[in-house]
């Protein structure tokens, strides 16, 4: 039986290193120099080994064709630490590779292991373990593909950088990692990371200091939560940290407990290394008619001066993230289930939190009607909830302002995307203005608006009592 070892891998990750040590060490494999594609499969040889990139791509065509002719086909995959391969250039000085190009590699090769295709061995190997570690590698190579090698007398490779730590790198790897939360599973998958300290401290290089006028020094994911304002009206929290973001996010009505709804900070997960969070209380939850805004765009100047402010809001949270977003400054505003109006004028219809709303005698903000401005992206996120389709109804259809509908019918529609582990990478991609089509969720258009078919998340295991869904 024909037998054809394939070494592929993205370049830089030591499939060249590898095809040089098999040709050394390998006697009985007649191992193809340069970079030659496994296509066509017969004719060359009992036993050969080939090299090539693209052959990365072209693996599941490779398989079906080494089925077809009856020929063992062993596939060995080199990888690298993505984190290297994301900061690599070219000789141009332009970056080789993205975060979607690193999720595809991993996804085709877990693809092809899962369709169980290939008739022999799919081996993963590390550029840092050809480099630093042959003998394992020698073993792996044994146990796995039955190879018979003789360790040649060659110098141990040299030890793969971690080029990645480097300072210089960091804004590009937080970039990456957020647009692609993918990433994280590629790390854990190829052993490199399990978890995210890595990040956080790649966000946390030193600490800073708070702006001028806003008293003692916080670490970069905060030393705590401090009140910036506090009156019968209005309270004013921060977390701060570095960064070139300011997150300003209006807190929604609150999580009923005993009776009684608990306002708190919401999403603070969002960092650390975007930058400060600003949390604004509407105490009274008046829809912002109790709100003093000149007063509120004060307290928070020293905070978004020189950096790009994202509005951010659940429910009543995103009507005052919506209706703030033109007045801070905002080039982004993101609202969970918001209302358009409370005004009973405008919305006869909406019944809910009345309790509150019939306190209010003032209407100075009766919807959202003037709240868009040029300059700022938009984005609502419903819940198909009868009475938020009916706010959705009102929403104007422009250019700025995307539209998504889920098919879950929740109203904490943030709770709902953070049961399927979307919340915060929906988040990030709207700071990052992504198009509809590469969201986190598969969407599509539908008269103006994107449906979303996502349905409600399943109960988690252990609920937690009295804390918010959108944390």
């Amino acid at each position: 039986m024909q037998r054809h070892i394939v070494i592929t891998g993205l370049p830089g990750t030591g499939s060249e290193e590898l095809q040089a040590m098999l040709a050394l060490e390998a006697p009985d494999l007649t191992v193809h120099p340069g970079d030659t594609a496994a296509l066509p499969l017969p004719g060359q040889g009992e036993a050969i080994c080939t090299r090539s990139p693209g052959d990365l791509f072209a693996s599941p065509d490779i398989a079906l064709a080494a089925g077809r002719e009856g020929i063992r086909l062993d596939l060995i995959v080199t990888i690298r630490d993505p984190r290297d391969l994301l900061v690599m250039r070219d000789p141009g000085g332009e970056h080789v590779y993205d975060g979607e190009t690193l999720v595809l590699v991993h996804a085709i090769t877990t693809e092809l292991d899962r369709a169980g295709i290939v008739t022999g061995e799919i081996v993963i190997l590390r550029a840092e373990d050809i480099a630093a570690s042959p003998e394992t590698v020698r073993a792996t190579l044994r146990d796995r593909l039955g190879l018979s090698l003789h360790p040649a007398d060659t110098p141990a490779g040299a030890v793969t950088e971690s080029i990645w730590q480097r300072a210089e790198h960091r804004d590009r790897l937080i970039d990456a990692f957020r647009s692609h939360p993918a990433l994280h599973e590629v790390m854990r998958a190829q052993g490199y990371a399990e978890g995210l300290d890595w990040l956080v401290k790649l966000m946390t290089p030193a600490r800073a200091t708070a702006p001028t006028g806003a008293g003692r020094t916080y670490g970069a994911w905060g030393d705590g939560i401090r009140t910036l304002h506090d009156d019968e009206a209005m309270k004013v929290t921060l977390l701060d940290g570095p960064g070139g973001h300011a997150i300003i996010t209006f807190i929604g009505v609150g999580m009923e407990t005993g009776g009684i709804d608990q306002q708190s900070e919401e999403f603070r997960k969002l960092g650390p290394g975007l930058g400060p969070q600003i949390f604004v209380f509407d105490k009274a939850r008046s829809w912002g008619n109790a709100l003093d805004f000149d007063l509120l765009e004060q307290v928070t100047a020293p905070f978004r001066t020189g950096r790009e402010v994202t509005a951010l809001g659940l429910s009543m949270g995103g009507f005052l993230a919506f209706h703030a977003a033109g007045l801070l400054g905002a080039s982004r505003a993101i609202a969970f289930a918001p209302q358009f109006s409370m005004c009973p004028d405008v919305v006869p219809f909406e019944r809910r939190w009345s309790g509150y709303t019939r306190q209010i005698t003032d209407w100075r903000i009766p919807s959202l009607q003037d709240a868009f401005v040029p300059g700022c992206r938009y984005t609502a996120i419903f819940p198909n909830d009868p009475a938020d389709r009916k706010h959705v109804a009102l929403f104007p259809r422009r250019d700025n302002l995307r539209i998504f509908l889920l098919d879950a019918a929740r109203h904490n529609v943030a709770g709902t995307l953070k049961g399927h582990g979307l919340l915060y990478p929906t988040i990030w991609a709207c700071i990052r203005d992504t198009a509809p089509d590469d969201m986190p969720f598969p969407c599509r258009p539908d008269n103006g608006i994107w449906r979303v078919p996502l349905g409600e998340a399943p109960a988690p295991a252990k609920p937690q009592a009295s804390s918010s869904a959108s944390q």
